[in-house]
C-alpha cells in the first residue's frame, strides 16, 4: 500500500508541478502575482529561507533568461539536475518494484545537505560579499 501512495504522491505533485509552470509562464514578475504565496519564513523572521526566490528562478528559466535565473537563485539551479535525476531514480524504483543502489549515495544526501545549510547561513550574513547569494526582488 505504501507504494500505491507514494505514487499517487508523485503524480499529484506532478500535477501541481504542470500548473504552477502554466501559472509562471504567463509572464510577468512573479512577485506582483497574487496566485502565487509568499514565503512565510522570510515573512515571519526576515531572513531567507534557502528556497527563495526559487518561483522567480523558475520564471527566469521559462522566460529563457539563464543568468537572471541564477542570481535570483543560484543554489536551485546548480541542484536543479541533481533533484531532477534522484526523483526519476525514485519514480523508476517506485514503477519497476526495484531498488537502484547508487554508490556513495547516502554521503551524497548529506552533501546536499551541508550545502543547503551553509547557503542559508551565507545568504543571510550581512555582509556585502554575500549580497549575491540574496534572492532578486
Amino acid at each position: 500500500m505504501s507504494r500505491l501512495v507514494e505514487l499517487t504522491a508523485f503524480v499529484i505533485f506532478g500535477l501541481f508541478v504542470v500548473v504552477m509552470l502554466i501559472v509562471l509562464s504567463g509572464g510577468g514578475n512573479p512577485s506582483g502575482n497574487p496566485y502565487l504565496p509568499k514565503c512565510s519564513f522570510h515573512v515571519l523572521t526576515g531572513l531567507y529561507c534557502p528556497g527563495c526566490g526559487t518561483t522567480r528562478a523558475v520564471c527566469c528559466l521559462l522566460k529563457g533568461q539563464f543568468l537572471t535565473a541564477f542570481r535570483c537563485q543560484p543554489l536551485f539551479i546548480i541542484l536543479f539536475p541533481i533533484i531532477f535525476f534522484l526523483t526519476g531514480k525514485r519514480l523508476y524504483e517506485l514503477i519497476f518494484n526495484t531498488v537502484v543502489k547508487l554508490p556513495f549515495e547516502l554521503q551524497f544526501y548529506r552533501l546536499i545537505l551541508v550545502l543547503v545549510l551553509a547557503f542559508f547561513l551565507l545568504r543571510n550574513i550581512p555582509v556585502t560579499f554575500f549580497d549575491c547569494l540574496r534572492p532578486l526582488f
